[in-house]
């Protein structure tokens, strides 16, 4: 199992699902996206760019071990980048997906609204502004 963490998606803050998966006879791969100590410092993306990390996992346990089973497991922000990564992965065999989002604009205002009390959506689209900028990515994307 190659486990995804949330946005904030340091290996360590999967250990103990992760000791769960190995009591019950699982390999398990942790990572950590990049922009996180022990990493280079490239903004976080949403899932964007991060599929890209997860499709460099993958390779790295298929060469290791050329005929694992492969099965993703990934909340919030790594439930979609799982759910990416299996889209382009014919081989994964097993998704365990927790809280992923359909659609990360939503999200954000949402969350605009409920934790400083202003509209969504002209900060999220100023946001999305500042975000284009510094990761070369859309929200939409």
């Amino acid at each position: 199992m190659i486990v995804s963490g949330g946005h904030k998606g340091q290996r360590q803050g999967s250990l103990g699902i992760s000791a769960g998966l190995w009591r019950k006879g699982f390999n398990v791969i942790l990572y950590s996206y990049r922009g996180w100590p022990g990493s280079d410092r490239a903004p976080i993306t949403f899932g964007i760019k991060e599929v890209l990390e997860l499709e460099a996992v993958i390779a790295f346990a298929r060469k290791r071990i050329p005929k694992a089973r492969i099965g993703l497991l990934g909340y919030s922000m790594g439930a979609v980048v799982a759910l990416l990564g299996a889209a382009g992965e014919p081989g994964v065999q097993a998704l365990v997906l927790d809280s992923p989002f359909s659609d990360l604009r939503t999200v954000l205002e949402d969350n605009v609204r409920r934790s400083i009390k202003l509209p969504g959506a002209p900060v999220v689209w100023l946001a999305g502004l500042l975000f284009r900028l510094r990761t070369g990515c859309r929200l939409s994307q």
